[in-house]
């Protein structure tokens, strides 16, 4: 890596304003918002180059997700909103949820992370899946 180390920052802001106003200071910037439209979740959306969606694979998931994307591709191109698929189950059950979103035209990123125990646990102690 040419002797490169990757330098990470991370900052809490109380409102999505705050963080969109800082992006310029960065090369990339991650929002995590609200799983439902709320201004912010729509002001970063409408900033962001990606907007990446994760969702569970069962249709209680996928719906307010789809709910969510209907709501942020009204002000931006849905060409740039992607779901992300997590706690799935069986390679069935992958497969319908990509059909689903395929249906309402959005693409799915083509890897996901199965329920697995270790995964669950993690989460709960605020690691994540890279």
């Amino acid at each position: 890596m040419a002797g490169i180390v990757p330098a990470i920052k991370t900052a809490e802001f109380a409102m999505a304003a705050l963080a969109i106003k800082k992006a310029t200071e960065f090369d990339m910037v991650i929002i995590d918002r609200a799983p439902h439209p709320t201004q912010g979740t729509l002001d970063a959306a409408k900033r962001s180059n990606l907007v990446i969606i994760p969702t569970g694979s069962s249709m209680d998931d996928i719906e307010p997700s789809v709910m969510l994307a209907n709501k942020s591709a009204n002000s931006l191109n849905s060409d740039r909103i992607v779901f992300a698929l997590y706690k799935t189950t069986s390679e069935a059950q992958e497969r319908e949820s990509r059909e689903t979103f395929s249906q309402y035209g959005y693409e799915v990123l083509s890897a996901s992370i199965p329920v697995k125990t270790g995964y669950i646990d993690a989460f709960g102690h605020g690691f994540c899946a890279t």
